[in-house]
């Protein structure tokens, strides 16, 4: 999980460092708004702005109209969204989309010269790894983000159990 580093700069660029937290809008369609990992760091908003943009420059097919990444993608993973009409799709997505932009760019970040140790349980620490056809992956590096997973998937099965 973690290597021989025992802290982070939060300026480096090997990892996202998030806080676990809520955005202040509700989101139903927006990835990262449906997430509850916020950014902490000038390297991991740009990160999660940059992957949010390449999620919507995507273009999919959906009942015979093109939408971006982010309408395909959340409309997939969201089952109360299956009612909507494609277009209500797109207009949510736009107002998502102009909510979390705003939210992101409000953030209150750490330093870049802060240095955080990865014992820490305070913060959310990926390491981004390059892999085939320069896909980044984020692995876990703390024990805390790895426990913080363990739960998700504890609440996911029981959502799944209870339908």
């Amino acid at each position: 999980m973690a290597d021989e580093t025992y802290t982070i700069k939060c300026s480096n660029i090997d990892y996202a460092i998030y806080k676990v937290g809520n955005w202040k809008n509700e989101y139903k369609l927006n990835l990262v708004g449906t997430s509850d990992e916020i950014p902490v760091t000038n390297v991991t908003k740009k990160h999660v702005l940059f992957n949010m943009e390449e999620i919507r420059k995507s273009e999919f097919d959906m009942g015979g109209r093109k939408v971006n990444g982010i309408v395909a993608l959340g409309s997939q993973l969201n089952p109360e969204l299956s009612s909507m009409s494609v277009d209500d799709l797109v207009a949510l997505e736009s107002k998502e989309y102009d909510n979390i932009i705003k939210e992101i760019n409000d953030l209150e970040l750490l330093d870049d010269d802060v240095e955080i140790d990865l014992a820490t349980d305070q913060y959310l620490i990926y390491k981004l790894v390059k892999e085939q056809h320069s896909i980044t992956a984020s692995k876990p590096a703390n024990q805390f983000t790895v426990n913080h997973h363990m739960e998700e998937i504890k609440k996911l099965q029981k959502q799944a159990n209870q339908e």
